[in-house]
């Protein structure tokens, strides 16, 4: 089972490194308009999934991994997107009735065509403000590894001792590391019933073992707000 995991996970890592790293659509009717005075929410994260190699953590590790994910994205993402935005306020929200929703497939600006999960109806929300919700879905985190390409012969074999004392040379191969974290948004005018934008966002960067994982997602996550704002009508 766990070899059918891993094999499905790699099988997705290349889905997610063959994306645009900024890809989104805005709705014409939301392109060169502005919007003040709005009131951004953020309903509960959906679930976050990892993908990697076992060389590189253990579950223990995966586990905490998630959890700080998570932890950042509800820190610092709100803030994010209010210093990025003329949004009044952006605040998570808990809707007290899970919206039933329904899968559209849409185009993004190179063609590429993804699934966007979006709410039937309005969702019923007690304020007479304008409303727009961001929705985030398909949260993955990926370490992945790729062969270095090197001319250097020595870089493709390892010597190491036999108990004889004797030198043992065999092969190896040369990897770079990579950390990805990937996710689709939409934001929804939930006062008009309407889609102002959606897209997906790759951040991949190059990962050594000595690096804080977690330094590295809060760099993301600052990107991620700038992408989702940049280009609608709440960018600043």
């Amino acid at each position: 089972m766990k070899k059918h995991n891993f094999i499905f996970g790699i099988i997705l890592l290349f889905l997610f490194f063959s994306c645009s790293s900024k890809d989104y659509f805005i709705f014409p009717e939301y392109r060169d308009i502005k919007i003040s005075q709005a009131t951004l929410i953020i309903p509960t994260i959906d679930e976050i999934k990892i993908y990697h190699h076992e060389e590189l953590f253990n579950e223990a590790e995966v586990d905490l991994i998630k959890k700080t994910y998570s932890l950042l994205l509800s820190g610092i993402l709100k803030d994010a997107l209010k210093t990025n935005s003329t949004f009044y306020t952006v605040n998570y929200v808990a809707l007290k009735q899970k919206p039933e929703f329904e899968t559209k497939i849409f185009e993004l600006d190179d063609k590429e065509r993804i699934r966007i999960n979006l709410p039937k109806s309005r969702i019923a929300i007690d304020t007479s403000e304008a409303v727009f919700i961001l929705f985030l879905q398909d949260l993955n985190v990926a370490f992945s590894k790729e062969e270095k390409e090197t001319s250097d012969p020595a870089k493709h074999y390892s010597v190491s001792t036999t108990p004889g004392n004797k030198p043992e040379i065999t092969p190896r191969k040369p990897y770079n590391y990579y950390f990805t974290l990937e996710l689709k948004y939409s934001i929804y005018d939930n006062n008009a019933g309407k889609v102002v934008s959606y897209g997906l966002i790759t951040n991949k960067q190059k990962y050594e073992p000595q690096m804080s994982v977690e330094n590295m997602m809060r760099e993301a996550i600052m990107k991620f707000a700038k992408k989702i704002i940049d280009g609608t009508p709440f960018e600043t």
